[in-house]
């Protein structure tokens, strides 16, 4: 064979070899980039899941705290009414005794009623305080 055909085979073998290699590294490093963006979007998604977590465990936490609270008060609510009865029921045996014994019972009923009437108003007040907690717990919820 000519010298010059044995180059220019040789030539195109090692030509072809290389654009093989060539197109292989391409394919490759586009194989990696796709990888590494799957890895970044799965990162960011656990980023998210975790953030959605971490706002329902606070959110669980705030609402345990409120029904804590909420059971003190209603403790406290039913002995105020029990202590109320007792007192109403006491004026009213007073009231048979003698006519000083019950405007002494109707004065200390007055008091007791307005107390009864600035804890009613604490309870609006925190009742409304509970109304803002539960909507910012549930705007604070995972959608």
């Amino acid at each position: 064979m000519n010298l010059t055909i044995i180059s220019a085979l040789v030539s195109a073998a090692i030509g072809f070899g290389a654009a093989w290699q060539i197109q292989a590294h391409f394919l490759l490093k586009k194989d990696y980039e796709y990888a590494q963006e799957r890895i970044e979007r799965d990162r960011a998604a656990r980023v998210a899941i975790d953030r959605a977590t971490l706002q329902a465990s606070e959110a669980q936490r705030k609402s345990a705290i409120v029904q804590a609270r909420l059971r003190n008060d209603a403790a406290g609510a039913t002995t105020a009414a029990d202590g109320v009865r007792a007192s109403a029921d006491a004026a009213v045996r007073a009231a048979s005794a003698n006519l000083e014994a019950c405007t002494g019972q109707a004065s200390a009923l007055g008091v007791v009623f307005s107390q009864c009437t600035r804890e009613l108003q604490k309870v609006a007040a925190d009742a409304d305080e509970w109304s803002n907690q539960a909507v910012t717990l549930q705007n604070a919820w995972p959608k």
